[in-house]
């Protein structure tokens, strides 16, 4: 405890002073069967965070995939009736091809998605990619001084050492990059341990110590909250409605994640240049060689870019779970799912 009074009498506070801003409320566009449709149409009106209505080709791109998707599982389906021994006469085979359609379906999305990007890495590029805006002179842009970005990593009972030391090594690499003023850090804890909690405040003293010795440009926050409510969905809605007004962006690392400079600054520079989506997800990379000995981990470099290429083509998700979200921030307070009490009263 008396490394954070330390670190604080030298000018590195906590948290920086509170901002607070509201966070209406809104309803979900229609139904989720429903919108879709809307959207492929062109009948839906844009959301509040959006400049410009989702783009028709990317739609159908979407229903595209939908398609492939079915007639591959529709194929895959029939060729085992044929093999089974009653044809499915019986309700227990049935009920296995309701199981093995099904599961042949996720199969078959990630395989036309992985040929959909294929496709459109032979063509050497997309016209409609987000990435479009870091070829040429985009690469080396300068990001304006008012788009801002807070990069929060909510943690709750996490290895202290192993978070403290991959937020380290994030901040020792945007530290080498000519934007790091332009990103606050944040360390939002939910820890009820009050040995972990303690050890979180001595790592974070450690830490701001470390990169002020080594005259990095980069500021680190800690904040923990007595109230824990909406666990991690609260814990960032209370960060976006205290402390979100100052930043244009936002980034959500796991407790786990680690991210080079490079690529957080070139999420941002690709920011003004996309209306949608509001949040997006990299994707995810082996961190250490050893990974790639096994087949597994030789297999996912090799069609990992594929897979990606035809995740973003397309905008769905696929191929990029458990990794960190790039938001707008203005967006966040138009989310259910964010939507929390403000009950917490430690700032």
């Amino acid at each position: 405890m008396s490394s954070q009074v330390d670190a604080s009498e030298r000018g590195i506070g906590p948290m920086p002073p509170i901002h607070r801003s509201s966070m209406a409320e809104q309803a979900w566009a229609g139904h989720p069967l429903w919108r879709p449709v809307r959207r492929l149409l062109k009948r839906q009106p844009p959301q509040t965070w959006e400049t410009d209505p989702i783009e028709r080709p990317l739609m159908w791109r979407r229903a595209l995939l939908l398609v492939l998707v079915a007639l591959g599982a529709i194929l895959g389906t029939d060729y085992m009736i044929d093999i089974m021994p009653q044809h499915g006469d019986d309700w227990a085979e049935r009920g296995l091809l309701v199981l093995f359609a099904i599961l042949f379906a996720w199969v078959s999305a990630g395989f036309w998605t992985a040929v959909l990007g294929a496709w459109v890495m032979l063509r050497r590029g997309d016209r409609r990619s987000v990435t479009r805006v870091l070829r040429g002179e985009g690469a080396t842009a300068p990001i304006a001084p008012e788009a801002r970005t807070a990069i929060i990593m909510p943690i709750c009972n996490e290895d202290v050492p192993t978070v403290f030391a991959g937020l380290r090594a994030t901040c020792e690499s945007l530290a080498g990059t000519d934007s790091a003023e332009r990103f606050d850090f944040f360390v939002l804890s939910d820890t009820n341990d009050p040995d972990a909690r303690v050890a979180e405040q001595v790592a974070w003293a450690r830490l701001t110590d470390a990169l002020r010795q080594a005259g990095h440009a980069v500021h680190v926050y800690y904040r923990w909250r007595q109230h824990r409510t909406h666990r991690k969905a609260g814990n960032v809605a209370d960060f976006c409605r205290r402390f979100g007004a100052d930043y244009r962006y936002m980034i959500v690392l796991d407790a786990d994640s680690v991210m080079s400079g490079n690529c957080l600054v070139s999420l941002v520079r690709m920011m003004p240049a996309s209306s949608r989506p509001p949040r997006a997800r990299p994707a995810t990379r082996p961190s250490t060689p050893a990974s790639c000995s096994s087949a597994r981990g030789s297999t996912a470099r090799c069609s990992r870019p594929a897979c990606t290429t035809g995740s973003w083509a397309s905008r769905t998700t696929g191929g990029t779970t458990r990794s960190c979200a790039w938001l707008r921030s203005s967006s966040i307070a138009h989310c259910r799912r964010c939507r929390a009490r403000p009950r917490c009263r430690a700032a």
